[in-house]
């Protein structure tokens, strides 16, 4: 049996979660489907195990619940009848749970500009009575709303025909 050396996978695994489809995957790093679907069946296994092992009595208090959506083959209503009682195809659901603290404070990190970012990470906090946090950053959040819409005026002023005395 072939083994693939940690680069391909590597290469592989990268191509899929960049939001390339299987096959476009297949083309890019040169293997064939099949590979990459034992791939992934191998990749899903080790999440399992590693989440099983390691995500346990997480200090989570606030959780924020969703769903995403997506078809195998087709979708439900598009199922030919040959296939309608195949496992897996057609309509798929992921649930999720996310620690809402952690996803604003990421979005903090990555943006920390964004004044709805900050609203929305002292939401969190203070709905879990971290009234402290809480107040920083919804001053954050007014202190940066407060500069967005000073440089807004100063752009729209900007974009007046005419010299900056005869403006209002």
């Amino acid at each position: 049996m072939n083994t693939l050396k940690t680069s391909k996978r590597a290469a592989i695994i990268a191509a899929l979660v960049e939001d390339n489809s299987i096959r476009a995957t297949c083309r890019m790093v040169g293997v064939a489907k099949n590979t990459v679907l034992k791939l992934l069946v191998d990749v899903g296994r080790a999440c399992r195990a590693y989440q099983r092992k390691h995500l346990r009595n997480l200090p989570c208090r606030r959780l924020q619940c969703d769903e995403i959506w997506t078809f195998v083959y087709a979708k439900a209503r598009n199922v030919p009848p040959a296939k309608l009682f195949e496992p897996g195809v057609g309509d798929a659901w992921t649930w999720v749970a996310i620690d809402a603290v952690a996803e604003f404070r990421q979005a903090v990190t990555i943006a920390p500009d964004n004044a709805v970012a900050h609203y929305n990470l002292s939401v969190a906090l203070s709905k879990l009575g971290r009234t402290e946090e809480a107040a920083a950053e919804y001053r954050e959040a007014v202190r940066l709303q407060q500069a967005n819409n000073a440089a807004r005026r100063t752009r729209e002023q900007s974009d007046r025909p005419g010299r900056p005395e005869d403006q209002p």
